[in-house]
């Protein structure tokens, strides 16, 4: 068993816990996952994207403002982050493509001044901008977002995940790699599933 597969079963009985069985039900039903051609553009975009990513992506293309059996705009919770009950949204591979770019451009130009406003920068990041090659897959309640990093500095790896907190702003490694992050939430129990947020979920 994969570790997308035993999260995506974890995170069903979360949302069971903490009364949402019904909602996560009707998640299932109307989900959809993304194709091969799509999955096949964001490996040409990003030939070093995780398979575990791969994997969410198949089971469901996006949970960041889309449309499930015909209501626009939904937004569902699936993913963490290092603040206990920060919840992130998972992007569409074509979000992932067409709006992953413009999504950090506000956080690159920070990063040697080209823009107001100082950012913290974990050592294991590159803090050059030109050398920035991030793929954004998740949103947060604000400015948040997660990224898988292909481009770390020196003392970091390649595919690990990278977060950028806002307020105070801040770069910061979550996990050495994809599965790593998603082990690391299955180890904090899912503690961004509860019932204020399987309460404020779409309905659809």
């Amino acid at each position: 068993m994969t570790t997308t597969t035993k999260y995506l079963q974890g995170l069903r009985q979360a949302f069971a816990d903490h009364d949402g069985a019904e909602l996560w039900e009707r998640f299932e039903r109307v989900r959809r996952g993304a194709t091969p051609e799509e999955i096949e553009r964001l490996k040409k975009a990003y030939p070093k994207v995780p398979e575990g990513l791969v994997e969410l992506l198949e089971f469901v293309n996006g949970t960041y403002y889309q449309t499930f059996a015909g209501v626009a705009n939904c937004c569902f919770t699936l993913l963490g982050a290092e603040e206990e009950g920060a919840e992130y949204d998972l992007y569409s591979v074509e979000q992932m493509i067409e709006g992953g770019r413009e999504g950090f451009g506000y956080i690159t130009d920070r990063l040697e001044g080209k823009a107001r406003g100082e950012i913290e920068v974990d050592p294991k990041i590159t803090n050059r901008r030109k050398e920035v090659c991030w793929l954004g897959f998740a949103a947060g309640g604000g400015s948040e977002q997660l990224f898988v990093d292909f481009s770390p500095a020196r003392g970091g790896r390649c595919g690990q995940i990278v977060s950028f907190l806002h307020d105070p702003d801040e770069l910061v490694v979550l996990a050495e790699s994809f599965d790593e992050y998603l082990e690391i939430l299955m180890e904090r129990g899912y503690d961004f599933i509860d019932e204020e947020v399987v309460d404020a979920l779409d309905r659809f």
